[in-house]
């Protein structure tokens, strides 16, 4: 579950570098948004297809990162941690801890799971220590980091025990690390997709979540009382899915995102191995076709897997178009996904073909808002309520200072 944030990765890079926009009115445009703010409500599993692009605009504007850092990094704690003896955890901001927990439950929402996990006192003090002891072990990213010379022992055991049951980043946020671990794109995590598929376990009720420098999410809880109900979990999910959430990056190879379909094994059992299986991609707009069988082995190029280790559901069919011949998913991209040799139904043995259809779409109403999160609930919740509708050609245009003839309605 150990991931290093890839610092150079274009992409990465656009999500984690806060902007801010200056507009003239832009108080009153916080003001009129504030009646218009609405409450986050769960919503458990359900059918991805089904979806249109107005709900998962409306999720995403409910739980998209908020916390403002007024006050630089540090505005992240309540109180810092200490990264010497006496050592300390130190403790996070609630408000940052929600921002955590409200883009994993995103997430699982794409991903057609129940997306009402909460965090838990006692995994959020196993994380917070394991993120400290992470980073001063001064060995890279581990599980078992061993014990500095000046680290008392309950300090240690705790960190210890938040190591071991956590994916665990270097930096980047709560945000940023959890966008690196739905990522798992690099030769170390492809054949895996272990982050990704610890944060997509339906049986996650509970997490914990600590910030110091390392960053940890707690992966292993299966606290959920009820089964939850699917057919498969993909990544990208079947129907709308925002393309925001999704990146191949044109001359970063190795930071390709793969698809990924894990099967619900009360409905389905498979051969072992890769050999067998096919996963064939389409592109409707101009009908390019990836074939992926088990001769594509390339980290970095055109693969195919079938991992069958217990991380959170023990199966996950991993597959990922050579960059070079697929740099960059764009919205409006159709791609007909078809899964098919060696699965087979339980109920009857008979053999079982998994297909479904992913299309991109922007999460955001305005596509060009991206990356003015700070104001963005406002400029959603003002068009919402018919006080503003954009540009005709679908954009909103922030950079530009407003004027009354040019003013967007």
């Amino acid at each position: 579950m150990s991931k290093t944030r890839a610092l150079g990765k274009p992409s990465l890079v656009r999500r984690l570098v806060p902007r801010r926009l200056t507009l003239r009115g832009g108080l009153l445009v916080l003001v009129l948004a504030c009646a218009l703010l609405c409450s986050v409500s769960p919503v458990l599993a359900a059918e991805t297809s089904a979806r249109t692009a107005e709900d998962i605009q409306a999720r995403w504007v409910q739980l998209m990162p908020s916390f403002v850092f007024d006050r630089g990094p540090d505005s992240r704690y309540i109180t810092l941690p200490s990264f010497h003896a006496p050592y300390q955890a130190g403790s996070l901001a609630p408000a940052y801890l929600q921002d955590g927990i409200n883009y994993l439950n995103y997430v699982r929402y794409l991903a057609g799971l129940p997306d009402d996990v909460t965090l838990d006192a006692s995994y959020n003090t196993l994380a917070q220590h394991g993120a400290v002891l992470s980073w001063v072990s001064g060995i890279g990213l581990t599980h078992t980091p061993t014990k500095p010379a000046d680290m008392d022992q309950a300090f240690y055991d705790l960190g210890l025990r938040g190591t071991r049951s956590s994916n665990i980043a270097s930096g980047g946020g709560l945000r940023g690390a959890i966008e690196v671990f739905m990522c798992d794109d690099d030769p170390s995590n492809i054949s895996r997709v272990g982050h990704r598929r610890w944060l997509l376990n339906p049986a996650m009720q509970k997490t914990g979540m600590g910030d110091a420098h390392s960053v940890l999410v707690y992966a292993h809880d299966r606290s959920r009382p009820e089964d939850v109900p699917y057919d498969v979990i993909a990544w990208p999910s079947a129907g709308l899915f925002p393309v925001e959430m999704f990146s191949s990056v044109q001359g970063w190879p190795e930071y390709a995102d793969p698809w990924s379909i894990t099967l619900n094994p009360a409905l389905y059992w498979w051969t072992e191995g890769a050999a067998g299986h096919t996963i064939t991609l389409q592109r409707r707009g101009d009908g390019r076709t990836w074939t992926f069988t088990s001769a594509d082995t390339d980290l970095s190029g055109e693969y195919f897997t079938l991992d069958t280790r217990a991380v959170g559901v023990a199966n996950c069919f991993i597959f990922r178009p050579d960059p070079k011949t697929l740099p960059m998913y764009e919205v409006g991209d159709i791609f007909d996904v078809t899964l098919s040799g060696g699965i087979f139904h339980k109920s009857d043995n008979s053999p079982a073909t998994i297909s479904y259809t992913t299309e991109f779409v922007s999460h955001y109403l305005f596509p060009d808002a991206r990356g003015y999160d700070s104001c963005y609930r406002a400029i959603y919740h003002l068009a919402q309520a018919g006080i503003i509708s954009g540009y005709q050609d679908g954009t909103f245009r922030p950079r530009i200072r407003c004027s009354v003839p040019s003013s967007p309605r």
